[in-house]
């Protein structure tokens, strides 16, 4: 097995989820002495969240486990996501440090960050070939980024713009006697 040792300081997130695939199956598998060969571990881990009950459940559900299972604290920074975009990609322009490990992030700010090129493939781990296939980037190569959630759009409408009714379907707003008139988030 090939023994790596990173920087505390520096410790990609590939070079991280490595580690922690490979401790994760050593002991899945029972290997005896996988332990004394383990890879040299952060002390810490640094992930971009969403304060208030967001950060509260994340921490809960998962933090503390992951520091548990691994001994690896977790920080959350809670700097807001289109702040540490731009520094995450100059960093990396740079050849530094990024000021976070992992980026909780959207859909689309995670896109665009994969098609910047900071992002690290993750098509080599294990688990990802159980994951669902609404979870797969569309559009991007291997699996730079993991989509682990939707998003849910309400329709809201005034009844005077529709007065046959209201729409059936998305597709009814469509019909160019709408256009110019609509607006979408």
């Amino acid at each position: 097995m090939k023994r790596f040792k990173p920087k505390i300081s520096h410790v990609s997130r590939r070079t991280f989820l490595q580690a922690t695939a490979a401790l994760g199956g050593a002991s899945v598998l029972g290997l005896r002495g996988a332990y004394a060969q383990e890879p040299e571990k952060p002390a810490e881990i640094i992930v971009r969240a969403w304060g208030g009950s967001w950060v509260d459940s994340l921490k809960a559900g998962v933090s503390d486990s992951f520091t548990k299972m691994t001994g690896i604290a977790v920080r959350h920074d809670l700097t807001e996501d289109n702040e540490i975009q731009p520094k995450v990609w100059a960093a990396v322009a740079q050849k530094r440090v990024p000021p976070i490990h992992i980026n909780w992030d959207t859909t689309t700010n995670a896109t665009k960050s994969a098609l910047r090129g900071v992002t690290e493939d993750l098509s080599d781990l294990p688990n990802l070939a159980n994951v669902t296939d609404l979870a797969k980037p569309a559009g991007l190569e291997g699996f730079p980024i993991v989509n682990t959630y939707g998003y849910v759009y309400v329709l809201a409408y005034r009844p005077e713009a529709f007065p046959d009714g209201p729409p059936k379907s998305w597709k009814d707003l469509l019909d160019p006697k709408f256009k110019g008139r609509l607006a979408f988030y």
